[in-house]
């Protein structure tokens, strides 16, 4: 069973402070208790994550949402530990992303940025579109509901 979701945002304003535009998917039937999700890298395996955990180093900032941001090149999933349920999300382009509370998933589809934040590209983010304008997004997900498992799954309201 899939949904595909089309988006589409106007210019983010030109403001003093920047703005992030994100999309909330929230699930009542995949609950990732244990804050843990998944990320493509590069489109080819993927990758383990857990909110506020690294295995190489202790977690401690005091800016908790930025640093449990990931990028994703095409899908990002939470399963429920308890039932195997997983919600699997596609995206048509890479993105960020991050998994704050159970069964949510929050995919950073629009920002700009009119400072540097200093974590490595040493510029402002603010993209023109070919005409020098300010950027619109248009955005495609697809979400799926599945059991790995098992042959079918439907959800009944």
């Amino acid at each position: 069973m899939g949904l595909e979701v089309e988006s589409f945002f106007e210019p983010v304003n030109d403001d003093r402070e920047g703005k992030e535009i994100v999309m909330m998917f929230r699930s009542k039937h995949v609950l990732n208790h244990e804050n843990i999700f998944y990320t493509d890298d590069n489109g080819y395996y993927m990758q383990r994550r857990q909110l506020n955990h690294r295995d190489d180093f202790t977690v401690k900032t005091n800016v908790p949402i930025p640093s449990n941001y990931y990028p994703i090149t095409s899908a990002v999933h939470i399963e429920d530990s308890d039932t195997k349920l997983r919600l699997t999300i596609n995206t048509d382009r890479s993105q960020g992303v991050t998994s704050l509370k159970p069964g949510e998933v929050e995919i950073m589809v629009h920002r700009l940025t009119v400072q540097d934040d200093w974590k490595g590209l040493s510029e402002t983010l603010k993209e023109l579109d070919s005409e020098g304008g300010r950027l619109r997004v248009a955005t495609r997900h697809y979400l799926s509901y599945s059991s790995p498992g098992k042959r079918i799954f439907w959800i009944e309201e």
